[in-house]
């Protein structure tokens, strides 16, 4: 004979049982959607995750899962400021990747003078400056090695002083972009027709005037929709 105390366990364990499958069921419908965001494409995941052991890719998959919702929950602003913040990242690699930057002192140490001399020859587009969180930072790839200081003015590359003025209405990236961007534009002057190159590396190779005055087209043309 069943005793109450038996009766009385059966159904704990049957609860138990119920819940153990309901909570199954759950998860697997959480899972099933997951993997669906994962599949389409939804949540980006990183090829270095298929690597790792089942646990810790379970927790890089969550990770990245509850990461993308959070980003899809942000409010206009917030998305905008995330936007803002990781463009500026992506800008700062793009700097390391050319070479880095110089600060102030840096460059008054590279130059020979002072920093007083320097922040005058911003103001006055004879330097090309980035305002980082309000320091400004100076592109390494504008000065030149002792080696070559017959391709400068002051240490400077030569032809800056005469393209940075043309875009002094153009925001500090743009300015940037304009030196290190690839193009094959065709230029009067330069050959092979169609080689691709970047603005600072014509300046390196010393160009001819036809060339110059190509570049100085190219910058009074710059954010316009012509194509040069």
């Amino acid at each position: 004979m069943t005793t109450v105390h038996e009766k009385q366990r059966n159904k704990t364990a049957d609860a138990e049982n119920k819940i153990n499958v309901l909570a199954a069921e759950r998860f697997r419908d959480i899972v099933t959607d997951y993997a669906g965001s994962i599949g389409t494409g939804v949540t980006p995941i990183s090829i270095e995750s298929m690597g790792k052991t089942d646990p810790v890719f379970v927790l890089e998959m969550l990770n990245s899962i509850f990461k993308d919702k959070a980003l899809n929950a942000l409010t206009p602003e917030k998305k905008k400021l995330f936007r803002r913040q990781y463009s500026k990242a992506i800008f700062l690699n793009t700097l390391r990747e050319h070479g880095g930057v110089l600060s102030s002192a840096e460059v008054a140490k590279e130059i020979g003078k002072s920093k007083v001399t320097v922040k005058t020859r911003k103001d006055n587009n004879k330097l090309l400056a980035l305002n980082l969180d309000g320091e400004f930072f100076y592109p390494v790839f504008q000065f030149v090695k002792e080696k070559e200081k017959e391709n400068s003015n002051s240490s400077v590359l030569k032809g800056m002083d005469e393209l940075i003025p043309l875009l002094q209405n153009f925001s500090d990236r743009m300015k940037y972009s304009f030196f290190m961007k690839k193009r094959n534009t065709t230029l009067d002057g330069l050959n092979p027709k169609g080689r691709e190159f970047t603005v600072a590396q014509l300046l390196k190779e010393k160009p001819n005037e036809i060339v110059m005055n190509e570049l100085k087209r190219l910058a009074r043309l710059e954010g316009t929709q012509d194509p040069a």
